[in-house]
């Protein structure tokens, strides 16, 4: 739930200001929304567990983040729809995407953001604990 609170809020920030400024914001503020809110989640999970996520839990935990990501980037990309001038446009220009392609491309990211969120619930995990460690026996 903490993961799916901080994207929602981080991709309303985009959201919001990509609309009031008119920008044109890459996929990579998108990655980095991702990578922050998963870090966020880390945290909390190594802070009230003491721990690093097991093999078994990080892939459970890299595989429920993107799918809470994707659902919350599809309530936004429909909202955008709403208020969007061109909705018309977009439609028919997605419509002319061959869906062997689009679902082929949509996989491949989805399989790199779950890779960056194992590496963000491994590695960054172990390392997180590690520093709480070394500073509850140093203060």
């Amino acid at each position: 739930m903490s993961f799916s609170a901080v994207y929602a809020a981080l991709q309303f920030c985009l959201f919001t200001i990509s609309h009031v400024f008119d920008l044109n914001l890459s996929s990579g503020a998108q990655v980095g929304i991702l990578v922050a809110a998963a870090y966020f989640a880390m945290t909390l999970f190594v802070a009230t567990k003491g721990r690093a996520p097991t093999l078994t839990e990080n892939w459970l935990l890299a595989l429920a983040t993107n799918t809470a990501a994707l659902l919350i980037s599809l309530v936004f990309l429909a909202v955008t729809l709403l208020v969007m001038d061109d909705t018309e446009a977009f439609v028919q220009y997605m419509a002319g995407i061959p869906l062997a392609l689009l679902s082929g491309v949509l996989g491949a990211i989805f399989g790199m953001q779950v890779g960056l969120c194992l590496l963000v619930f491994g590695w960054l995990a172990r390392r997180h604990l590690k520093r709480i460690q070394a500073a509850e026996k140093h203060p």
